[in-house]
């Protein structure tokens, strides 16, 4: 599905459509289809009806992952593959997920009877749990959060905690008493869980000493480390668009695309007509402004004349040839 999804009017090359293995060198209109247990020459004609299916299943396929995320409360969560599907909480420090799981295995729900005896102990795997209903939750689970590097979202000694939808029923209902969607699991993490760790390894390093007065000093410093370790970095990412809106600001807008543009390896992003069309004329409106560089912005725009001002290359790039410049 990865080849043959989510390339929505990409070019039919094997770069961007994975399930195209190329145009015949002898015959540029014919292509070699690769699906599944099968290879298939086709006319271009033919090619571009299955890449039309497969954009057509795209949309369904975004629209069912827009639901799932409503229905988890993970918007703007990401995605992982990580033993099956998981969605990324957060990222901690490595020593600060070792602390968790000491804390947890100390407040195991047959240990106590405190609020906070509400693990399946696991040093491995965070499981909130009640054997019996409280006012405040119902009996079960409640989340199932692993912890586990991954390259494109830690940073340094990080792990990223991944909240785990696996295995739940096709009508899976959340709450916070039963549950728990991302949001609420990330906001106990945040609010609930991390603070009484902190307080739990003061309390285990000084007890009461910290009233002596000998030991202020070496506590009050003792307490500003867990702070600056104890962090939690949200990973949501809002989108630049939503609802065909604007969720970023201009700056911050142009600042993504350059680093997507510039990050990216092979193949190369593929822009479309209308979408270089449009990237050119917000050209021409900041130009209004008297903004940016005109010898540079004319050289990057491949206008191929010299361009005298910020007028001039208006003009330059509302001429009727310009658009023969563009990449389709």
């Amino acid at each position: 599905m990865k080849k043959f999804l989510f390339g929505t009017n990409a070019p039919l090359t094997p770069e961007y459509r994975g399930f195209i293995a190329g145009a015949l060198p002898q015959n540029p209109d014919q292509y070699l289809v690769d699906l599944p247990n099968c290879r298939i020459f086709f006319q271009e004609e033919g090619a571009r009806e299955i890449a039309g299916v497969a954009d057509l299943l795209t949309h369904v396929m975004r629209d069912a992952l827009v639901e799932l995320e409503m229905a988890w409360s993970a918007v703007d969560f990401p995605f992982v593959r990580w033993a099956g599907n998981k969605v990324a909480l957060a990222a901690v420090d490595e020593s600060v997920w070792r602390e968790i799981g000491r804390f947890v295995e100390a407040h195991d729900v047959d240990k106590g009877t405190t609020p906070w005896h509400m693990f399946d102990a696991n040093r491995n795997v965070l499981k909130p749990y009640h054997k019996h209903s409280t006012e405040q939750y119902d009996a079960g689970y409640h989340a199932i959060v692993y912890a586990t590097e991954i390259d494109e979202l830690s940073i340094g000694r990080e792990v990223v905690l991944l909240w785990q939808p696996d295995d739940l029923e096709p009508n899976q209902t959340f709450s916070q008493r039963g549950d728990w969607p991302c949001e609420y699991a990330l906001e106990w993490l945040t609010v609930s869980l991390i603070p009484a760790v902190k307080q739990w390894i003061y309390e285990r390093e000084f007890g009461n000493g910290w009233k002596l007065p000998w030991r202020a000093k070496q506590a009050r410093a003792f307490a500003e480390h867990l702070d600056r370790l104890f962090v939690v970095r949200d990973l949501r990412e809002p989108p630049l668009m939503r609802h065909d809106t604007w969720c970023a600001s201009i700056v911050k807008s142009a600042e993504a695309l350059q680093i997507f543009f510039h990050a990216r390896g092979e193949p190369a992003p593929f822009i479309r007509r209308h979408e270089m069309e449009a990237l050119y004329g917000a050209i021409a409106i900041v130009a209004q402004g008297q903004r940016g560089y005109v010898g540079y912005v004319s050289s990057k725009l491949c206008l191929h004349r010299e361009i005298a001002d910020h007028a001039d290359l208006i003009d330059a790039i509302n001429a009727p040839h310009y658009t023969q410049l563009l990449v389709a």
